[in-house]
């Protein structure tokens, strides 16, 4: 006796064991291969199916990966269908030696963009064939690519050749972005932004002129990992429009950079403003409530005069009628010094001794010698919709001077 699932005790009566000794006689009595009669046209031979099937979409292509391991496997037949409609290639297996594995790799190039099904039969030179071997993928195309967008920029500042550009984040599936300027030498570069990166310098940006007023990037997706193909969201370029449209730091007591007051810790570079190397990069002052300026004399600068020492800002600006207004606090020192405040259509800011031939000068005015609490004013008009236009200060200073400004405005008057 014994028990069966449930616990219960069970037996097996005599008819049961009468039963089971008529069935093993009739087997006994049964020939090794008699079964061979049921299988019609003889023994079914299956080759190795195709192994370890991979799929990588592509741009209205898809490429199919799998191993062979069959020696014996010749031929593989794919099938592919979307839609109803079913189309096939036949391929030649690899074979690199006896009883080895050896990856087969199939692109399928011309196919529509939509979902796809893959079947794979092997087939022995005897055309047996295996079981088959089936997937599912998705092929990409124009439709996928036009939903794309690009990574968004948050803020773009041009200093001094040195443009710098800060991103939003990344987007999923994306890869990078690629970034064409023109550069100092006159040349074209590519940029390659990889995902994950926030803020990116370019030192040799040209300056802003009629044949160089952007730069163009756009961003580049993979719809999955395993894609063969890369898409790219629409060529965006970045115009004028990226400068800013006001002054910053632009009254006392003005910001210094990073760098901090790096002189005797009284002076600094002024925040956000462009400095001829004349200047010695010394503009503010915290000993005289964070002014800014140029000076001589004390030992800096080896107390060499600053000829045509200049701070200004570049912005963009709308058409209108404008007021530039530098209040200079004073001019003290050696006779000869003087200080022109200049709107220039141009992101580079001319000499003392161009002012008055420099066609890209909107407006100048000067003050120098002894002067103290006056206002120079630069009124211009901009007709075109937008315009590059540099605002600030070009001087000569002599040794033992000083020039002292407490506040820059822009106002547009109409």
């Amino acid at each position: 006796m014994g028990k069966n699932r449930s616990g219960k005790v069970f037996s097996r009566t005599g008819a049961q064991w009468l039963a089971l000794t008529v069935l093993s006689m009739v087997v006994s009595c049964t020939g090794f291969d008699d079964y061979k009669k049921y299988l019609e046209g003889g023994e079914i031979v299956y080759p190795q199916k195709a192994d370890s099937l991979k799929t990588f979409p592509g741009r209205n292509r898809i490429m199919l990966e799998w191993v062979t391991i069959d020696p014996k496997v010749m031929t593989y037949a794919v099938y592919y269908s979307q839609a109803g409609l079913t189309d096939s290639i036949f391929v030649a297996a690899l074979h690199s030696g006896t009883y080895s594995t050896d990856t087969m790799r199939l692109i399928i190039e011309g196919l529509e963009e939509t979902d796809y099904k893959f079947k794979i039969l092997a087939y022995d030179k005897w055309s047996n064939v295996s079981v088959p071997v089936e997937t599912e993928e998705t092929v990409y195309g124009n439709l996928y690519e036009s939903l794309l967008l690009n990574r968004g920029v948050e803020k773009i500042t041009l200093k001094n050749h040195q443009l710098t550009i800060q991103w939003y984040g990344s987007f999923e599936g994306e890869t990078g972005v690629k970034a064409t300027c023109k550069t100092t030498g006159n040349r074209v570069k590519t940029l390659w932004i990889p995902v994950g990166e926030n803020t990116t310098v370019i030192d040799d940006f040209a300056d802003y002129d009629a044949e160089n007023l952007h730069f163009s990037y756009q961003t580049l997706y993979q719809p999955v990992k395993t894609a063969i193909d890369t898409f790219a969201a629409p060529l965006t370029t970045v115009t004028q429009s990226i400068l800013p449209v006001e002054l910053v730091n632009a009254t006392a007591p003005f910001e210094v950079t990073d760098a901090g007051y790096f002189t005797w810790g009284r002076f600094g570079t002024a925040a956000g403003w462009t400095h001829s190397a004349s200047t010695g990069y010394l503009t503010v002052d915290n000993n005289m409530e964070n002014r800014m300026g140029l000076i001589t004399g004390y030992g800096l600068n080896g107390d060499a005069p600053i000829l045509n020492g200049k701070i200004y800002q570049t912005l963009s600006l709308p058409a209108g009628t404008y007021r530039f207004r530098t209040h200079i606090h004073w001019i003290a020192g050696t006779s000869g010094n003087i200080v022109y405040v200049a709107a220039v259509k141009s992101a580079v800011f001319p000499d003392t001794d161009a002012l008055a031939i420099d066609s890209s000068v909107l407006d100048y005015d000067s003050r120098g010698e002894w002067s103290s609490n006056t206002d120079a004013d630069c009124e211009f008009t901009l007709t075109e919709p937008v315009t590059t236009v540099s605002l600030g200060i070009v001087a000569n200073i002599y040794p033992n001077s000083d020039v002292q400004i407490t506040s820059f405005s822009l106002e547009k008057l109409e």
